[in-house]
């Protein structure tokens, strides 16, 4: 519990998305990581928070584009897709949260 917590306010990003790292050899982190972020809503929903990670899942579920695909990332601000595109990992985060909370 503790340590899910302290991951999710050391890389939160706007929206309820996480970043993947804050800071790498390139400069600061502008996208967040689209897995990341069901990972944190799966990671609720097993700690027994499932009011927080349902929440957390729907914001996450109307990120979604058009045809219901996400991004490897996500811009926090505007809200773009970035990067490999459809991103498995992000689809088996969904998937998985979503077992989680079922």
């Amino acid at each position: 519990r503790v340590h899910v917590d302290s991951v999710a306010r050391a890389l939160a990003a706007p929206g309820g998305l996480l970043y993947r790292y804050l800071r790498d050899d390139i400069g600061r982190s502008e996208v967040a990581f689209t897995s990341c972020a069901f990972w944190h809503a799966e990671a609720l929903a097993r700690l027994g928070r499932k009011k927080s990670a349902t929440r957390l899942f729907e914001s996450l579920s109307a990120l979604k584009n058009p045809l219901g695909l996400y991004a490897e990332d996500i811009e926090p601000v505007s809200l773009t897709h970035w990067g490999n595109f459809p991103q498995t990992y992000a689809h088996v985060g969904l998937i998985n949260a979503a077992f989680q909370l079922g």
